[in-house]
């Protein structure tokens, strides 16, 4: 079996992702490399390229460990609600066959949190965005996120029951991201024992 190992984080916005990821970093050590990923660029040739990219820097740098924030699992929750990406499920099954085929272990690492959990942080961050709109403006952007976390979430249980190839284990333990590291390690080191 081979030692290279991809974790894939994912979850809704505001729910501890890249605060887990870094507690990742500080136990894996310089056998680690991390990438954060936003939404897929319009200027590639296929909507995943650059996700194709870092795997291959990955490889260049002879890590053992590669670790996703965010990936085509997000792409799947978030793209048509955000950006009328259609038809993208075809494109996930390609590139989780491509996965498939490469020589590493995959394992998906959503963070589940409730609503409640993040919503003073979309508030706040709500509130400096805009500083100067009225009250209803912050009221319906906050429900529009409110509604995007709901459907994230379903979505994100569909991708892991219906589509991908690769183990998932749960990262929303406690309150405390070290905990979760570490617990998540231990998931990982006695799967791939």
């Amino acid at each position: 079996m081979t030692s290279r190992k991809l974790l894939i984080v994912s979850g809704a916005d505001r729910v501890g992702k890249s605060t887990l990821i870094g507690e990742l970093v500080n136990l894996l050590g310089e056998n680690v490399i991390p990438f954060h990923h936003g939404a897929p660029p319009f200027d590639t040739e296929h909507i995943f390229d650059f996700y194709r990219i870092n795997l291959q820097k990955w490889e260049e740098s002879g890590k053992e460990w590669c670790i996703f924030d965010r990936s085509h699992v997000c792409s799947w929750c978030l793209e048509e609600r955000r950006r009328n990406n259609f038809g993208l499920r075809e494109d996930i099954i390609d590139f989780e066959l491509e996965l498939a085929e490469k020589d590493i272990s995959v394992l998906h690492l959503p963070v589940y949190r409730p609503w409640q959990w993040s919503a003073l942080k979309h508030l706040d961050e709500l509130k400096e965005l805009y500083p100067d709109a009225p009250r209803w403006k912050i009221r319906n952007e906050y429900i529009s996120r409110m509604g995007e976390h709901k459907v994230y979430y379903e979505r994100l249980q569909d991708y892991y029951d219906n589509i991908t190839a690769f183990p998932v284990v749960s990262c929303s333990y406690s309150d405390n991201p070290a905990e979760d590291a570490d617990t998540v390690i231990g998931h990982i080191n006695f799967r791939y024992a």
